[in-house]
């Protein structure tokens, strides 16, 4: 008898592995979706801003650049909004399935609990014009650094846009991060994360609501690459679910290319 549950637990362990399995190829496929998603945006905004980076070719100083860049990122973040927005939308509706999926599913409640289509669009949908906000002042930032800087060290114009074109083809595929390859894989992978978070935390809030009170957790690496902030809160160990992680996070990802996440469990009396 007893060799036969053991076979039957042995087999459900595999089965639940393999499931595990299936749903963290299907996130990472997700998150290569919106690298090419975001990779092909940062190309299009180069191609767009470089065409209007030409109107300094003749009066190449700083006035100048100050007024026409300002224009030129004007126009060329209301050319590719809807392209942004959407890719962002679409990141973060996977994000978020896949993280209240993956959650009820831990806890065996799949069935009972799902995330209503209209509320994860809704969701996405209002966070994405945000989110592509910040990502485009990190762009224009980047950017107006390069102007500047070739300014002040006498670079031409020549010189100058060619670093940015280089800057643009760096967002689309170069190595903002040791283990992370490009920009458009930073925005993904971040995107993503946060997503997947909100969704978990969403399943989470909705166990609360019939009743049962839950706890969470700092879960991931603890190596040479992990931070200062992360090292901290994997050390918290089990805590109330309105405890502030460091650096005031509610959730993972505590940081930019942050490696953890947040896990939950039925608080312990």
């Amino acid at each position: 008898m007893n060799a036969l549950r053991d076979k039957a637990l042995a087999i459900f362990r595999e089965a639940d592995n393999a499931a595990k399995r299936l749903r963290e190829v299907e996130r990472q496929r997700e998150i290569e979706r919106a690298t090419k998603r975001f990779a092909a945006l940062f190309r299009k905004q180069g191609s767009e801003f470089m065409a209007r980076f030409e109107r300094l070719a003749g009066y190449f100083h700083e006035a100048a650049a100050d007024r026409d860049l300002a224009d030129a990122f004007s126009e060329i973040f209301a050319v590719t909004r809807e392209e942004a927005e959407d890719a962002m939308a679409r990141s973060l509706l996977g994000g978020l399935q896949l993280g209240y999926e993956a959650e009820a599913s831990k806890f065996g409640i799949e069935v009972a609990f799902k995330m209503k289509p209209e509320r994860a669009v809704a969701w996405a949908n209002a966070n994405a014009a945000t989110k592509v906000a910040r990502v485009n002042t990190t762009t224009e930032d980047t950017i107006r650094r390069l102007v500047t800087k070739g300014i002040e060290e006498g670079k031409s114009y020549s010189e100058v846009a060619r670093q940015i074109k280089g800057g643009f083809d760096e967002f689309a595929g170069g190595q903002p991060q040791e283990h992370i390859r490009s920009r458009a894989e930073l925005v993904a992978v971040q995107e993503n994360a946060m997503a997947y978070e909100a969704g978990q935390s969403q399943l989470v809030s909705e166990i609360e609501a019939v009743g049962i009170r839950m706890e969470k957790s700092i879960d991931g690496p603890d190596d040479d690459l992990t931070s200062g902030i992360c090292r901290d809160a994997l050390a918290m160990g089990w805590v109330p679910m309105d405890t502030v992680f460091p650096g005031g996070e509610m959730t993972a990802p505590l940081h930019v290319a942050c490696r953890h996440s947040t896990a939950y469990r039925i608080a312990e009396d």
